[in-house]
Formats: structure tokens, sequence, C-alpha cells
């Protein structure tokens, strides 16, 4: 190795850094060791919270005799990013694999959109059927702050089982198993009801139906005394 540019801030003096990921000038140049104990060293970065740290290295010139290379280090530690939840509350175990920014080491708005959508998917599953989730990214000083505030709403559950409707040609039995987990008193999960429309559709088609239509609806009835709402869902078949 011989001259080193460092472009950047790596966050620490200049000779402990390059010793840190063996650019030291002198040392035999090995690229492989330098770029992976570059990218540990970004790895680092990003478990304190910087998310968006950034790292690599190239060679710029090589000396006549070609034993020598003169390289450029770029190092970006990015902001200092928080991440914070307002609203209700979410289960620790899962909240890494919702909202994965410290997997991915970004929180660009891609990141945020998709762990909007995977909160409001996990709550639904659980029977909040109208449930939010909004992010929100604040910058000041150098420091980034994401906001996240979740919204349940009503937990709902079906009232009275799923209501089967139109022309039936198929049997009851062979309907039944399919509308497991659509019983009365269940959690509802929307999921479920579009999933159960799809399957029956198949059926049809399979038996030679093939122009039927099997359409799903949740029917919203007024909350149950408790407080939690209750669903009628329909499945129509024409």
């Amino acid at each position: 190795v011989g001259n080193v540019e460092i472009v950047g801030d790596a966050g620490q003096p200049r000779e402990r850094f390059l010793e840190r990921i063996r650019a030291d000038p002198g040392r035999a140049y090995e690229r492989v060791e330098v770029q992976r104990r570059l990218t540990e060293y970004v790895e680092e970065l990003r478990r304190d919270g910087r998310f968006e740290a950034r790292g690599a290295h190239r060679i710029v010139a090589q000396s006549d005799d070609g034993r020598s290379v003169d390289l450029a280090v770029t190092v970006d530690p990015g902001p200092e990013v928080a991440v914070r939840y307002e609203g209700d509350p979410l289960p620790e175990n899962v909240i890494e694999d919702l909202v994965p920014v410290r997997r991915e080491g970004s929180v660009d708005i891609d990141i945020l959109e998709d762990s909007e959508r995977r909160i409001v998917a996990y709550l639904n599953q659980q029977g909040y059927w109208k449930a939010s989730a909004t992010a929100a990214r604040r910058e000041e000083d150098g420091r980034v702050e994401i906001v996240f505030t979740v919204r349940k709403g009503l937990l709902y559950r079906i009232e009275g089982g799923p209501q089967v409707t139109g022309g039936i040609s198929m049997p009851a039995e062979e309907i039944r198993p399919i509308l497991k987990g659509l019983e009365d008193g269940s959690v509802f999960v929307g999921a479920m009801l579009d999933a159960a429309a799809a399957q029956i559709r198949g059926i049809y088609l399979s038996n030679g139906f093939a122009q039927v239509k099997v359409e799903s609806a949740a029917n919203e009835l007024n909350p149950s005394p408790s407080g939690e709402g209750r669903i009628r869902p329909v499945i129509m078949i024409v």
C-alpha cells in the first residue's frame, strides 16, 4: 500500500482506522481482506444506529515499478437514526421482521412503505381489520428520527358464520372444510375469506363452470356489547 486518501469521515484517527482495515501504508495490499474489514466496520456502525452507513475502497494509481498501489477509501457513516413507535404497541419479538431497517441498512421511502404494509398485514392477521400504520421521517442536526404511528382499531369477530349464496351446486360437506376459520366467534381475517372464495371458484372451474364468478364481502355489523367489532362474511356464487 502506498498513499491512501480517506474520503468522508471514518470517525476515528486516520492511522488507527487504516490499520484496522489493513490499508495502512507499507502493508502488503490484500484487496479482499481490506474490503472484508471495511464491511465489518460499516456493519458495526449500523449496529450503533447508523443504518445508512456505507464504505468502499478502490485503487486510484499504481507505481511505475508495479510494487505499490495508491488507494481511495470512502466512508460515509450516514446520520444517526432512531426509530420510535407511537400509538398502539407492537410485540418486541416481531418488530425486527416488520420493520427491517436494521437488517436492510436503510430507511429510504421504499423500506418505510414496505414496513407500513407489513405492520398492517400482521395486525390484520390478528383480527384488527381496520388497522393502520404510518411512518414519518424527521431530520434535524444530522440526526434522523423515524416515527411509526400504529392504530389497531377494533378487534373483529365473525357473527353467525359465513353465508354462501347464489347458484350453489357443491355439496355442503365439500364447502364446509373450505370455510374453516370463518366460524361463528372466530377472529375475522380478511385474507381467509378471500382465500375461501378463491378456493371455491377453483373447484367450480375444475368442474366445468368456465364463467363462474365468486365474490366475497365483509358486512360490518354494530359492535358487540363488549366493544368488539362484528363481521358477517358473505360468499356470493354466480
